[in-house]
């Protein structure tokens, strides 16, 4: 058996990240900065990028599954898990936060056969 330059021992065989089509895996989502719920500037300092919250509602939940928003704020994550189709609660104390859940358009998504 011939050695070659990968080789030390006949036994023993080094990988080197050049040898494979790999890629740096990282926990940054670069798609959802600067966004927000609206599509401009922020109305509110605590919002956050639909894009966001509907990746961890899509990793973390089924369609029919429950979602519990204790901070509702204006509301996103029961407009995410209305359009994809969970059920959702969602509590807020603040005066500010509570006309805004009404105001929002909750409807499925178009490819569900649901409004836009």
């Amino acid at each position: 058996m011939a050695l070659t330059a990968r080789t030390t021992h006949p036994s023993r065989y080094m990988r080197f990240l050049e040898d494979y089509p790999v890629y740096v895996l990282t926990d940054i989502w670069t798609d959802t900065l600067g966004q927000n719920q609206f599509g401009g500037p922020k109305t509110y300092v605590v919002q956050t990028a639909l894009t966001a919250v509907e990746r961890c509602m899509l990793m973390a939940t089924d369609p029919g599954d429950l979602v519990l928003d204790p901070t509702c704020g204006s509301g996103t994550t029961a407009y995410v898990a209305e359009q994809w189709g969970r059920r959702w609660i969602t509590i807020d104390t603040s005066r500010v936060a509570l006309p805004l859940l009404p105001a929002r358009r909750f409807a499925r998504r178009p490819d569900e056969g649901g409004a836009a």
